[in-house]
């Protein structure tokens, strides 16, 4: 008889409530222990703790290479400042305009002093 009335109240237990007319079976877990219970959720919490650790993981490694890359875009900004600059000097050194206003520059005599 005890055994009738334990399946009868395990049956009752599992189909409660009607939702909306209709029947449904509530999803829990039996345990054949609270030491079960107490390990499986240890095991969920070391769980949620590892994807915890992967996503900082993740996030840290994204900031990583998003300041990687702004580096490296600041260093070929300056590579390319660099040699725009030298290109300039070059073609200023060699154009005959500026060599001849220094030369007329040295050569010239103040004008409207009398000597």
């Amino acid at each position: 008889q005890k055994a009738d009335e334990e399946e009868n109240r395990k049956t009752h237990e599992d189909t409660r409530g009607v939702s909306e007319s209709k029947w449904f079976l509530e999803q829990r877990e039996r345990a054949s222990s609270f030491s079960a219970l107490q390990k499986a959720d240890e095991e969920e919490r070391e769980l949620q703790r590892l994807i915890e650790e992967q996503r900082q993981i993740e996030a840290q490694i994204e900031a990583d290479n998003a300041q990687k890359k702004k580096e490296l875009e600041l260093s070929r900004r300056n590579r390319k400042q660099r040699k725009q600059k030298q290109r300039r000097n070059k073609d200023e050194q060699k154009s005959p305009r500026n060599k001849r206003k220094g030369s007329e520059k040295a050569v010239k005599s103040p004008v409207g002093i009398k000597t």
